[in-house]
Parts: structure tokens; sequence; C-alpha cells
């Protein structure tokens, strides 16, 4: 699978090892967000396939207040929350409520919200703990998680767990980097990303046979699992347990009764175009999540495929959060006379910047267009500054002729020194930094000057070991 996906890049969600995961649950709560256990597929031809999904997926909130601001419930979707967010800050704009504290106050208050629930790990952490909880610090765990998390699953005899996991079985979840460029960050795009992925088969209903039943495998006699003895030593055997390589999880299917659509396998291939929207101002390393549309199997929930934005380098920007940064080489005599240039931006508009005659500009210099860099996620209509770095450049020689006018126009000149004939005369010469890196021999102009100072001694072995105390 690769890294850089584009607009119709096939993406190939395989499944490797199903997991056992646990859901995030806390016993005290003031609601619950739940994702229905049936999952509606469209393929990449237009046909609509309904999955059934064993189980129902139920993760629980301690609060509803920011679902509540957007008018969603807690098991909503990204797309419902996002398509929520635009309805309201459209309702409550400033541009369009001049002068209504309320409707500035609204405005801030769903894009507080949205900015939480929009980022899967801050939405995580908030149905756990709550907004407060967030805001000191997301502690509050409940004891029987750090138990559970430390020694992987209950305790036998203790709250009922006897050593099971408590969440329904999860396939793997699929993370994938989406290379995006500053433009496509800057202005928002949709990215088209087909997606291939193992779904139940349907005409078995994912049993892998043409009745819809399956034999106990009398191999592991239904345990998936079978114990062998290996040898990890002369005279030293130990018992292992492997997975069964005659079934798949306890049944096997009869060769007649095979299923003609899936040939037993349980599952079949198909397609599914995923629409990744990126808002303006999205951030790098940015979450994207699509749950339940990783692979299925049957028995697990489908687990998520996630894309995890990335920024491309650009030619001449470089985004630091929700500024920008750029560079400008400029000759020396536009840092002394005064300069314009003109900029294409990323939204295609053509900047016109200028420096008046006078003021200096000088080597290193950053100056500042306010409100032209990066749109802040969720308030679009602030930006950051582009910040302009300059690069000055120097002439290699002035005519002559120039000289005595640059002495009576430039300030600070240094003032000859005198010559005596005790002095050594000098010429500078040009060079680079290799130079003084050079350690080398003499043909690189210094010799071996470090090396055999010591040598003076008969030799370096022996002699007395000093260490300092």
């Amino acid at each position: 699978m690769n890294d850089v996906l584009d607009d119709s890049t096939e993406v190939s969600v395989t499944l490797g090892v199903v997991q056992r995961t646990e859901s995030d649950l806390t016993n005290t709560v003031s609601g619950a967000r739940l994702e229905d256990s049936s999952s509606t597929l469209t393929l990449s031809s237009n046909n609509t396939s309904h999955v059934s999904l064993s189980g129902l997926v139920a993760t629980m909130v301690k609060e509803t207040e920011l679902y509540d601001r957007l008018a969603v419930q807690p098991d909503a979707s990204e797309g419902q929350i996002k398509k929520a967010y635009r309805k309201m800050a459209m309702k409550y704009h400033p541009d369009k409520n001049a002068g209504d504290p309320e409707a500035e106050e609204k405005f801030k208050s769903c894009s507080e919200a949205y900015e939480i629930l929009s980022d899967e790990e801050k939405r995580t952490m908030y149905d756990r703990v709550g907004l407060k909880g967030m805001k000191e610090g997301g502690g509050g765990m409940d004891p029987n998680d750090i138990f559970s998390s430390f020694f992987g699953g209950g305790f036998g005899g203790f709250g009922g767990g006897g050593g099971r996991s408590r969440g329904p079985r999860k396939t793997r979840d699929v993370v994938m980097a989406l290379q995006l460029t500053l433009e496509e960050l800057y202005n928002g795009v949709t990215k088209s990303m087909r997606v291939t992925r193992k779904t139940l088969c349907k005409k078995c209903k994912g049993s892998g046979s043409k009745s819809g039943k399956s034999t106990t495998c009398p191999t592991c006699q239904g345990s998936g699992v079978r114990t062998v003895l290996r040898q990890f030593g002369p005279g030293m055997m130990a018992r292992q347990q492997v997975a069964c390589d005659r079934c798949e999880e306890g049944e096997i299917v009869t060769p007649g009764d095979r299923c003609l659509e899936c040939h037993g396998a349980k599952l079949v291939e198909s397609k599914k175009i995923l629409k990744v929207e990126i808002d303006k101002g999205t951030k790098e390393d940015k979450k994207i999540v699509f749950r339940g549309e990783s692979d299925e199997a049957p028995g697990y929930v489908a687990g998520d495929v996630v894309f995890v934005v990335k920024e491309k380098k650009h030619a001449v920007f470089e985004r630091h959060g929700i500024h920008l940064v750029m560079e400008k080489t400029i000759p020396l005599v536009s840092a002394l006379c005064g300069f314009s240039f003109t900029v294409k931006h990323l939204d295609e508009r053509v900047i016109h910047v200028s420096h008046p005659a006078g003021q200096v500009i000088k080597p290193d210099s950053l100056k500042e267009l306010v409100n032209e860099g990066f749109p802040i996620f969720t308030r679009t209509y602030e930006h950051g500054s582009l910040f302009i770095k300059f690069n000055v450049t120097f002439p290699d020689t002035v005519a002559p002729k120039a000289l005595t006018a640059l002495r009576a126009n430039l300030p600070d000149a240094l003032a000859p020194a005198k010559k005596t004939e005790a002095m050594q005369s000098s010429v500078l010469q040009d060079t680079d930094i290799s130079r003084l890196k050079n350690q080398g021999s003499a043909s690189g102009g210094y010799g071996n000057a470090y090396e055999d100072s010591d040598s003076d001694d008969g030799g370096r072995d022996g002699g007395v070991q000093c260490a300092q105390q």
C-alpha cells in the first residue's frame, strides 16, 4: 500500500490478522455514543450491498454538551458533525451578524465544539472525561480500565471478567498517509479515494456454505487452536498453542457445500469510493476517520480506515502553523533605494509588495504581511501572517567613478588605517568554508600539525598515565 495518495488512487485495505480490542467504556456516564451494527456499502459498479455486522459498538460518553452545541447525537459521524457545523457557522458568522454579541458568542461556541469533535483523539478524550476534564488535564480514568490495560483484560473471579475482553472483536484499523499540497490545505479540497476491502459474502451471508451451516473442526474441536509439542533443546520439550491449519476459528465447510460466490472463504473483494473532505486550514497530522470501513470478518466488527494528513513541500512557501514564510533575494541597490515585486499566493491571488526608498533592507531582515498567512482552522475568515526573509546580494566589483559618490553618501565608512614600516602587508583572498574544515596534508595547506606533536617522547605506548579526579 502506497503512502502517497492522490485522487482516484486505489487503496488496497487487506486484513492481516484480526485483533481483539477493548471498547472505551466508563462506569459513570451521562450519555452514550452508539454506532449501528449495520453498514451500507456503495460499490464502484454503482450497486448497493447491505452488510450485516454482528454486535453493537457502544462507546460511552461522559457528557453531551459539545454535541448539543452542534445539535447532533453522540453517535454522529464525522460527516454529520461537519455538516452541522457548517450550517451553524453560516448562520452565526460575525460577517452576517455585525454588532450582535449573542450571535458572536454562539459562533465561538460551535467553533470550539467542532474543533474538538472533528479531531479523533480530542473527541475520544472528551467522550471519556468531558470538557472540564480536558481543561484539567484529561484525568479520571476508571480504575478497572487501568487494571485491564495493565494486565490485559479482567482477572478471574473479579468483576465477572474472567480474563475476557469487554469489547466486541474488531478487525485491524488501516492507517494511511494522505499527501496534500499547501494549495489544497489553504483552499480546502475533497479527495476521492478508491478503497478495496474484504466484505462478508452476500450470497452465503458470511457462512461460506450454500446451506448456511458449518461443521465443527475435528482437529481442534472448534477451538481454532491446537496444542503441539516443540523441542527447545536436548531433552527439553514444551507445549505450545498454534492456530489450527485446517479450519478458520474452529469451523470448516465441506467441499460439496461451499458457496459458489466466495468458494467457502466467507469474504469477497469489494470496492468503494471514500470522499475525504479537507477543510481550509487543516493542520498536518490531523486524522480523518471512516468508521467501519476496514475489512470485515465473520464474528468481528469492521475496523476503521484512517487518513493522516501530510504536507507536501512547496517551492515558495513554508508553513509554520497559521503563518507562512518565504524568502526573497534582492540586489544591494534595491535594498538601499527601495523596490516592488509581486507574489502569487496559494489561492491564485497576486499580491503587489513594495518598500519605500531610503528605508534600508539589511541582509536576513524579516518583514511581515499581516493577514496573508494560513487560514485558521474553524475560523477561516481569519488568517495568520506572511513573513518574508530578505537575502541581499552584493556586487563583485564597483566602478571607480561610483566609489567617490558612495563614500560621500553612505555613513560610517571606515577611515583608512595608517601603515608604518613595522607593519606587515597582507591582502585578502577569496576562500570558502571547506578551507576552514581542512586539517589535512601539506597539499591542503596545513600539514598534519596535531597528529605527531607528541612523538618526541619515543612512542605512545607505556609511560605515566594520568586520569582526572
